[in-house]
């Protein structure tokens, strides 16, 4: 019992230093640019060799308890050993002696495997609790139980509707203090403001990767907590800022393994978005093998196959995060003449920083201190002189001073 206490403890040690070590690095491994470029080689490998020593000291913890054990059996065994033979000495025969010499052996071995497989076995427990840790990790967002039935008149338009809603990513430090706004359906909104106005995490809620707190949030007059998420994010098309692509060809990346999309239809979508221009240059087109995080193409390149990928799955509503970040000027304005062909009879929520490509919106929500302070459209919102219009002049006074 001493024994399963205390080696099964340095087990767990060893698991988490493990853990940690392995998530040092890939961190390194994939921030290699930046890890040389601020020249910390000699700083993460003192990182590394620390909590290589940790991981190294936990194990001979293991390790000692081990030894312990089989010492402490070995011990038993030589002791009663003598004592038999002490305690027959001039009362038995050498026969005698033997037998019980030989009934203690038989007896101890079992003990010998026990003490050689049970270290074994708590390095095993202790790798089990933390993947049953894992398992029993209850999801912090769960489908509905039941999925309400549509009405007869409903229709699917893509209206989202958001009513008095909060949101805090920790306690009540509300990063979204009673938003309240509505996105017809095909109508166009953009959001706009400083850094940290709570602009990503409409979007983030939108597709209940968070849930709110207080109040609704409606897609064409359902609570989205009553759609499965499956279905929702099939009826959200998202592009975000950081593009993630996976391992294997550009029509695989697309596709992301949905069989109804066929290459047509990943085609008709690449050209409407100008991503088509350098497929078609790439070796083996579509079926160019993409590497880990797309790190053979650029940026811009990965920015214009999110927009494909988003495009041709046909979702009700399209959500473009800083979706032409990466972009050059050039290839944005094909890139917004795709746009416009694709959002006609779909809701598009826009968030970007780059007020020149908003322009042309319906209607622009300017978010201050996670309230939404001002909207209107783009000329109402100038004449208005507020918000808006200081982030206007200061985005252009930037622009002019940096030409």
């Amino acid at each position: 019992m001493v024994f399963r206490l205390k080696v099964r403890e340095a087990f767990r040690a060893t698991r988490v230093l493990l853990a940690r070590i392995n998530a040092t690095v890939q961190e390194t491994v994939v921030g290699m640019k930046v890890v040389q470029l601020f020249a910390r080689e000699r700083r993460n490998q003192r990182d590394f060799e620390r909590l290589n020593a940790e991981h190294r000291d936990a194990w001979q913890q293991s390790i000692f308890y081990d030894a312990g054990l089989f010492s402490v059996v070995e011990l038993a065994t030589g002791v009663v050993a003598a004592l038999v033979i002490w305690k027959a000495s001039g009362h038995a025969t050498a026969g005698t002696i033997y037998l019980f010499l030989r009934y203690m052996q038989l007896f101890f071995m079992p003990l010998r495997d026990l003490s050689a497989k049970y270290s074994v076995m708590q390095s095993a427990m202790a790798s089990i609790e933390r993947i049953f840790q894992l398992l029993d990790t209850k999801p912090a967002i769960e489908d509905p139980v039941s999925v309400p039935a549509p009405r007869a008149d409903a229709q699917s338009t893509g209206e989202v509707v958001f009513e008095n809603v909060w949101f805090a990513y920790q306690g009540e430090d509300w990063v979204l203090r009673d938003v309240s706004f509505r996105v017809a359906g095909g109508e166009r909104a953009a959001f706009v403001g400083a850094t940290g106005a709570g602009k990503t995490t409409i979007i983030k809620l939108l597709t209940r990767l968070y849930e709110i707190d207080r109040g609704r949030i409606l897609l064409d007059g359902v609570d989205i907590r009553q759609i499965p998420q499956a279905t929702l994010r099939q009826r959200v098309g998202t592009v975000l800022q950081d593009v993630f692509l996976f391992s294997g060809s550009i029509e695989d990346n697309l596709s992301l393994g949905r069989t109804d999309l066929d290459p047509g239809t990943l085609q008709r979508a690449a050209r409407a978005v100008e991503a088509d221009r350098f497929i078609s240059a790439l070796p083996d087109g579509y079926a160019t093998e993409v590497r880990e995080r797309g790190t053979n193409l650029s940026a811009g390149q990965r920015q214009l196959l999110s927009f494909a990928r988003a495009l041709a799955h046909g979702a009700d509503v399209l959500v473009l995060d800083e979706a032409t970040s990466s972009i050059d000027t050039e290839t944005e304005a094909l890139v917004q003449r795709g746009i416009h062909v694709l959002m006609e009879d779909k809701t598009a929520l826009v968030i970007a920083h780059r007020l020149s490509t908003i322009e042309d919106v319906d209607r622009i929500y300017v978010l201050h201190h996670g309230r939404v302070a001002e909207s209107g459209s783009h000329e109402e919102l100038l004449a208005a002189e507020g918000l808006y219009h200081r982030l206007y002049r200061l985005q252009y006074a930037e622009e002019a001073s940096a030409a």
